[in-house]
């Protein structure tokens, strides 16, 4: 079985975390490009985070660099 990844229609959060747990990151709300549903999950803090939809299952993938300067 092929999973689907898909360009998330929208992704707004932080980009640090209130959290003093160091290995979480930042709560984001994420919009599904496939079904649009919204939903609330923390991001891994890697380049080009993916995430599944709760909804439809649909992995979504999100155009975030983490940098440090």
């Amino acid at each position: 079985m092929l999973t689907r990844i898909v360009r998330i229609a929208s992704a707004k959060g932080m980009n640090f975390s209130w959290n003093l747990n160091i290995f979480s990151g930042p709560k984001w709300t994420l919009t599904c490009g496939e079904c649009f549903n919204t939903w609330m999950q923390r991001l891994p803090q890697t380049n080009y985070p993916t995430v599944g939809c709760p909804n439809c299952h649909t992995v979504n993938r999100i155009p975030v660099v983490y940098t440090s300067e």
